[in-house]
């Protein structure tokens, strides 16, 4: 039951592959990326199911596997080739994911002996030509294969409905090995992608302007107002100026200054001895003053007549 479960959502998947492929509508398309995320939900199960029941196993070899079995080796393939075309989640994301999905892919290609070392090497070695003349040659070998390849797929699709294991053995290996060759052309690109996202969020920080430090007081700008504003913020307002301070504050202020004795100063003099004072002072002033009057009636040597002529 399980096994035809899983058969009827292989066939819906490989059914909306072809689907999106011949679409008529742009990737961005919102009809595009609804068949294209329903595509990715059956994905994602048929993946889940396969793992539960441990239908593929990497301890095994390509001629262990059941000819049923084989195709789900496709899953992780064709989920990373799908999954970067989703516009509607973040693209780092996305690229990270089929990156993922497209190295677990070989990575289950090479132990099961399905993908030989020397064939692995030939198509990782790709990125690594410098020679631009090296990287063309190899890019239209790869083009040549795949076509080769795409066509003789043709032929054996036309005769997988004659229920011959042997045809649809030949069939799944065959695709498993095309979807080798478009997964490691996918890889590079992710791989470049992410780069631009990298360096495009380095140079991003680099240009954040940096955090200020809160101003000072002296630098802080200062408001010029015009009469009017004046005018108007003082309508009202009281026409004196309000304390600033209260007493208490007042007395204590002064109280630091030294301007208030509090304690240890002399005892102050009687009411009686300081109106005593005040008339002796006065008395004084009144003979300073009688003097001064009679030197001016006076003058000196007056009243001394003798030896006159």
């Amino acid at each position: 039951m399980l096994q035809e479960s899983l058969n009827t959502l292989f066939h819906n998947s490989h059914n909306l592959i072809q689907s999106l492929s011949k679409s008529p509508f742009s990737t961005t398309t919102q009809e595009y990326q609804i068949q294209l995320q329903k595509l990715l939900n059956i994905l994602v199960l048929i993946q889940q199911r396969v793992q539960r029941e441990h239908l593929i196993s990497k301890n095994e070899e390509i001629e262990d596997i059941n000819t049923e079995t084989l195709k789900y080796l496709l899953i992780d393939a064709f989920y990373a080739e799908h999954v970067v075309n989703l516009t509607d989640k973040d693209r780092k994301h996305l690229l990270e994911d089929a990156l993922a999905h497209s190295k677990r892919f070989l990575e289950v290609c090479v132990c099961i002996k399905l993908l030989k070392d020397e064939e692995y090497d030939d198509l990782s070695n790709d990125s690594k030509l410098t020679s631009p003349e090296k990287q063309r040659e190899s890019k239209i070998a790869k083009y040549k294969q795949e076509k080769h390849l795409a066509s003789l797929l043709e032929g054996l699709k036309e005769r997988l409905d004659m229920e011959d294991e042997e045809i649809q053995r030949e069939y799944f290996i065959m695709l498993i090995k095309l979807y080798t060759m478009k997964i490691f052309e996918l890889i590079k690109i992710i791989e470049q992608e992410l780069q631009l996202i990298k360096s495009f969020q380095e140079n991003q920080h680099e240009m954040e302007p940096k955090v200020r430090s809160e101003p000072s007081q002296f630098s802080k700008p200062f408001v010029l107002l015009s009469k009017r504003e004046k005018m108007r913020n003082q309508v009202f307002q009281p026409g004196y100026n309000l304390p600033t301070m209260t007493i208490d504050e007042y007395l204590e202020i002064e109280r630091s200054r030294g301007n208030i004795i509090t304690g240890g100063g002399q005892t102050p003099q009687k009411a009686e001895n300081i109106i005593d004072d005040i008339d002796v002072e006065d008395s004084q002033i009144y003979k300073i003053r009688q003097m001064d009057d009679f030197k001016d009636a006076n003058p000196r040597g007056w009243g001394n007549t003798y030896n006159r002529s």
